[in-house]
């Protein structure tokens, strides 16, 4: 029997993710991002970026303290 295989190429944006999510879901995802196991992945990220204006102005817009994830609050 032949075999057809498919390819597809699929491009969503986080915007069209959250906007597809039902509210249980999008809470489920703020329960995830907001867990030790994925904070301590964000810090360990964000920590390699630079405290430019325009790094801030990118984090602040997608809605998240860039004083915080840039680790400018440390007390």
């Amino acid at each position: 029997m032949p075999k057809i295989t498919r390819l597809a190429d699929f491009d969503f944006s986080v915007e069209n993710f959250l906007d597809a999510c039902s509210p249980a879901e999008l809470r489920e995802v703020d329960l995830l991002i907001q867990s030790n196991r994925y904070r301590n992945k964000m810090n360990a990220k964000t920590k390699k970026l630079t405290n430019t204006a325009d790094e801030k102005d990118k984090i602040e817009a997608l809605g998240f303290n860039s004083s915080f994830l840039l680790g400018e609050n440390k007390q």
